[in-house]
C-alpha cells in the first residue's frame, strides 16, 4: 500500500512540475521598438517594445534592458548585430533572462533579441 501511494504521489509531483514548465518556443516580447535609450557601463540600452499578444508571446508591451551579454541577431541569416544597430521602428522579438518586474509594461533583461524587421 505504501508503494502504491508513493508512486501516485511521485507521478503527481512530476505532472505538476511539467505543467508549470514554459514552452521553449515562447517569446517574452514581440513587436516594434517605440523608444530606445542608450546607456553606459554593463547596461548598453533600454528599449520599449510594443506589439500584440499572440499564442507564443508572454507580453504585449515591455521595457527591455540590453546588457553586454544580450545576444542580438538578425532573423534573416542569423547575422550578429550590435546594440547600435537597433533603431525605433524595427520589429523585434526576444526572450527575457531571469525574473521580470510584473509591472505594466513588464520590465526585464533580454537574453536574446532577434530583429525581424
Amino acid at each position: 500500500m505504501k508503494k502504491v501511494l508513493f508512486v501516485i504521489l511521485s507521478l503527481s509531483i512530476v505532472f505538476m512540475i511539467a505543467g508549470c514548465t514554459k514552452n521553449n518556443d515562447s517569446l517574452g516580447f514581440q513587436g516594434e521598438i517605440t523608444e530606445i535609450t542608450f546607456r553606459e557601463g554593463n547596461i548598453e540600452a533600454t528599449i520599449l517594445v510594443e506589439g500584440e499578444l499572440a499564442e507564443n508571446v508572454a507580453y504585449d508591451k515591455a521595457y527591455v534592458t540590453i546588457t553586454k551579454e544580450t545576444a542580438i541577431v538578425k532573423k534573416a541569416g542569423n547575422k550578429k548585430l550590435s546594440v547600435s544597430d537597433l533603431k525605433e521602428g524595427l520589429k523585434v522579438e526576444g526572450v527575457f533572462e531571469g525574473d521580470v518586474a510584473e509591472s505594466y509594461p513588464v520590465q526585464g533583461t533580454a537574453k536574446f533579441i532577434r530583429v525581424v524587421e
